[in-house]
């Protein structure tokens, strides 16, 4: 079994959830590995430090304040068919802003060369004839 195999087997140890058999394996592995007897250490103090936590003082009216902000944030919230037409609101304004820089940019290439396509479609017709 590899290392990430026996941190789950020893998460499951620390947690009781073991069959002798596997509690052995688990028991062995950490008397011949130091890594695992790190993470093992590691994870039963994170387990002490969240067993037991501090009792926290809840400000009277907490549980009020946030059902009416929750209430709040809901009823501010557009539906799903009006975030819908507004997200196709922005892609339309990208295409037509696209299409008028394309536009603007066709626009400039023609007044570019056009005068030069005359020039040379001229100056060929005078040498041939």
């Amino acid at each position: 079994m590899n290392h990430d195999g026996y941190k789950e087997l020893l998460s499951a140890l620390l947690d009781g959830e073991l069959a002798e058999a596997e509690r052995g394996d688990a028991l062995a592995h950490l008397d011949g590995c130091a890594d695992c007897r790190a993470y093992f250490a590691e994870l039963s103090a994170l387990r002490g430090a969240l067993a037991d936590p501090e009792p926290v003082e809840v400000p009277a009216g907490f549980a009020d304040g946030v059902l009416l902000r929750l209430r709040a944030e809901a009823a501010a919230e557009p539906s799903e068919p009006a975030r819908a037409e507004a997200a196709r609101a922005r892609r339309s304004g990208r295409n037509r802003k696209f299409l008028v820089s394309l536009a603007a940019a066709a626009a400039v290439l023609a007044v570019v060369l056009l005068p030069r396509t005359l020039r040379m479609g001229g100056a060929a017709c005078s040498q041939s004839a």
